[in-house]
């Protein structure tokens, strides 16, 4: 389930982008951190996440559930160079290896841009929610997300 706003309808238009080669290296790269602790798949960049040291009582009374963690530890600068034409290949990429290290998961991904050009992603769980709202025109930011 694909969704954007007219403002990234109009950045995948744009003409340049990066080469396959580099868009698989680059997702390859952000989901070799990737590593689930007390069911959230999260980015590990620095590699110092255990279960251990993470304080689930607090993670629940600051983001409410599972959901908001995940998207607000999961918040990864990209290269400004994917968003255009080019950006639906980095998103089919980093799907699919995200299905494919994580295989019994459904995700939503999100793909935005203001000033920064920014990739988050969470857990689907239908008991809880989807971070994004669905009505993605009231973002002021150029906004995807897909849910697979």
């Amino acid at each position: 389930m694909l969704k954007m706003n007219q403002k990234m309808e109009k950045i995948l238009k744009q003409k340049g982008g990066m080469n396959k080669k580099t868009i698989v290296a680059i997702c390859e790269d952000i989901v070799s951190q990737v590593k689930c602790i007390n069911d959230c798949v999260l980015y590990d960049e620095n590699g110092n996440l255990e279960q251990k040291k993470i304080s689930w009582s607090i993670v629940l009374k600051v983001n409410k559930d599972f959901t908001g963690y995940e998207v607000s530890h999961n918040e990864i600068l990209l290269p400004n160079e994917l968003f255009n034409e080019s950006l639906l290949i980095f998103l089919d990429e980093i799907k699919f290896q995200l299905l494919k290290k994580f295989p019994n998961r459904k995700f939503c991904i999100i793909l935005s841009d203001s000033d920064r050009a920014v990739l988050r992603f969470h857990t689907y769980r239908p008991q809880e929610r989807l971070w994004i709202s669905s009505d993605l025109e009231k973002y002021k930011a150029p906004i995807l997300f897909d849910v697979c």
